[in-house]
Parts: C-alpha cells; structure tokens; sequence
C-alpha cells in the first residue's frame, strides 16, 4: 500500500496560516521506518491519496473492517500491517494538490477529531506530538521575559525562532511571520481533544457516534 500526501491548497487566512504548522506537528511525531516495518504496529495514512492492491485491501474486509474509526485511513494502514502488507509513505506536494478544510471552524472540527483519535490508537506518538507543541508554546513567556530584562538581542532571535524552525512547511511568507497564532491556536484544539480523550470514550463525526 502506498499513500501520498499532496500539497494543501489553501485559499483563507486559517488554512494558509494553520495546517502548514499543523501538518508540520504532525510529522514531528512520526518515524517512517517504523510506519514502513510491518514488524511493528506504528500505521500512517493519508486517506485523500490511497494506492493499494485489490488483493490486500480485500482480504482484511475492506473499508467495512475499519467502519467505526474516524480516522479510518489509519485503521486501514494498521489492519493492512497484520498480514504484512509493504507499505510506503510519502511526501509529493509537486504532483498534486487537494483541499481539506474550507474555514476555521471545519479545521477546528476536523483537527479536533483527528488528535481525539490519534490520542488514543497510538499514545505514543500522540505525546510525542504534545510535547513539542506544548515546547514551542513555551517560546512566547520566554519573550516577555527577556523583554522585560533588556535582552533586546535574544529577545529578537526568539521571535524569529518559530517562523525559522517551521519556515519549511510554509509557502508563503506572510503566514510564516504569522506562525505563532497557528501554535497557540493548534494548542487550543489539542487540549480539546485531550479533554474529550480523558472524559469521553468517543464522540461524533459527520453523523456517526465513533
């Protein structure tokens, strides 16, 4: 199975300013090589771009097997791994283009239910990902401080330090300056979720109770 992860096509402020930074979070917590060994139990998926044989995806079920999963590309990936389908992820943003979400809310919405799951099937990855978010919040009381106490010169290179470390995943340059209301606003989604993983056991997505 392969899977592909095409550029985002990002038309408003919140798409063009949060899922670079999201995207960005996202991959800081996975090991491809892990994804990719059928030996371990780590899946990845990007359910718009799915390349796969008639065979393999028929012989766990198909898409009926993972039905009660909101984030069922993943599922799909992991149940792929037990008869030890080879599987490649990839980065190809030159080869194509789609669009996930259109507003804030649908990005909230949808990013929301994706750290909720991804939580859940795999803790491990889900912390490392807070980690590093909860890290790069950490930038911005270290600003004020150093403000506050005249270090004018290290007080500038932390302000430049988020748009620098995530200036990769960003296109455009206007939504890299941008990048710290991305980290503070992802930040908000992700205690979210993280509330909805300690006291609910599931909730809803486009209708279905998962």
């Amino acid at each position: 199975m392969a899977s592909v992860f095409l550029r985002n096509d990002c038309k408003t402020w919140a798409e063009r300013v949060l899922l670079p930074y999201a995207f960005g979070l996202y991959f800081c917590g996975v090991d491809a090589q892990r994804v990719q060994d059928t030996e371990t139990s780590d899946a990845l998926a990007n359910g718009q771009c799915l390349l796969v044989r008639a065979d393999a995806y028929w012989a766990i079920g198909g898409h009926g097997a993972v039905i009660d999963s909101v984030i069922e590309d993943i599922a799909l990936a992991a149940a792929m791994k037990a008869p030890g389908t080879t599987q490649g992820i990839f980065r190809a943003p030159r080869i194509g283009a789609v669009r996930m979400y259109d507003s804030l809310s649908a990005i909230w919405s949808g990013f929301l239910k994706n750290s909720f799951r991804f939580v859940r099937a795999q803790p491990r990855t889900g912390l490392q990902v807070m980690a590093a978010s909860i890290l790069l919040t950490s930038y911005l009381p270290l600003l004020v401080w150093l403000a506050l106490n005249g270090a004018w010169i290290w007080a500038a290179l932390v302000l430049l330090a988020p748009p620098a470390l995530l200036w990769r995943w960003y296109e455009e340059s206007s939504p890299r300056v941008l990048s710290p209301i991305a980290i503070y606003l992802f930040q908000l989604i992700a205690l979210h979720a993280m509330a909805l993983a300690i006291f609910r056991s599931r909730t809803s997505w486009k209708g279905r109770c998962v």
